[in-house]
């Protein structure tokens, strides 16, 4: 699927039991370092610890990219950054955006720091 010649908007939610498999194959299609827990049942494991930590951007139906959120009550980490490869450099960083600059965990509290891991 090449990149739309306009940007759009996309949609962001947390990804259910549902998208597994759209997941899974995103980080594959995307070339993100592999782990042991590329699998259904990590992901699926994922879900049920920690709801609301997997973000998914889908554009009409496609899974474009997906990210894991993490909080400790202190800080928020991010991992896994995917995005499909028809969906890089659409509009730079951060294109697919929620419109609120601070990222929220499950519970819904504004982080203040925010840590990337590889």
């Amino acid at each position: 699927m090449p990149a739309p010649a306009t940007p759009r908007a996309l949609e962001i939610r947390e990804a259910t039991e549902a998208d597994v498999g759209a997941v899974l194959d995103l980080w594959r299609r995307s070339g993100t370092h592999p782990t042991v827990t590329d699998d259904e049942a990590g992901v699926s494991l994922l879900l049920a610890d920690a709801p609301g930590a997997l973000l998914m951007a889908v554009d009409d139906g496609v899974v474009a990219g997906t990210v894991i959120a993490g909080w400790n009550g202190w800080r928020g980490s991010i991992y896994r950054i995917a995005v499909a490869p028809s969906h890089r450099r659409m509009c730079g960083p951060g294109a697919a955006r929620t419109g609120d600059p601070a990222p929220r965990g499950a519970r819904g509290t504004p982080h203040r720091r925010i840590r990337g891991a590889g």
